[in-house]
């Protein structure tokens, strides 16, 4: 059983690990100081959710969600080079998915390379702009987006109860969420309501779908 938790500062050099598995096929190597920057003070200072999934050698794979006007982020979804092609990048978009979707943002947003485009393109994702070398020579930005109607959302669920289904254990991650009273805010007009209250109830009514 592989278990999504919240990343806690001890979890710094496996996350940079992972990373590091990753440059130079799907990261810039002047990239790591920008994850630096995240994990260290990103973070602290904007009360993010970040999460790691864990086997039993360890951090295997980490990734969060940022909240914008109306979206939610996904950023730093990073899995093992060693793990590639076992869903677990499936797993940790689907997971993130669903949490902003509960969260009341309408859509989901995020930045890549034109590598990984096609894996987004098969949630549903679709290319919104871009900008050539924007990560460094040859290496190029593409803005994707993905919008939150009820058949999307009741897919992207669909989705996720079959990629947990007897492999992955959410409830860890979602529990310590709430009893850590994270800040989520409220940004513009998307509710993001404080972990005490509002959001307990969008993690149980998530968890219910892997029931």
């Amino acid at each position: 059983m592989l278990h999504l938790r919240p990343y806690t500062p001890t979890d710094r050099e496996a996350c940079l690990a992972l990373f590091d598995s990753n440059v130079p096929a799907y990261f810039a190597p002047h990239e790591r100081d920008d994850f630096v920057t995240f994990l260290d003070d990103d973070l602290v200072e904007e009360h993010l959710p970040y999460f790691v999934l864990t086997g039993s050698t360890g951090p295997i794979a980490c990734g969060g969600i940022g909240l914008r006007v109306g979206e939610v982020r996904m950023c730093w979804g990073i899995v093992s080079r060693l793990r590639h092609g076992e869903r677990i990048g499936t797993f940790m978009l689907l997971a993130r998915l669903c949490l902003g979707a509960k969260m009341g943002a309408t859509r989901a947003g995020l930045d890549t390379i034109p590598k990984t485009v096609p894996f987004f393109e098969r949630f549903g994702f679709v290319v919104v702009g871009g900008e050539d070398d924007h990560y460094g020579p040859g290496i190029h930005r593409r803005d994707l987006q993905l919008a939150f109607d009820s058949t999307t959302i009741a897919h992207l669920h669909a989705r996720l109860a079959e990629a947990a289904r007897d492999r992955f254990d959410l409830g860890l991650a979602f529990d310590l969420l709430t009893r850590a009273n994270v800040d989520l805010r409220c940004v513009g007009n998307v509710n993001f309501a404080r972990a005490d209250d509002g959001v307990r109830a969008v993690i149980v009514n998530m968890c219910a779908t892997l029931e």
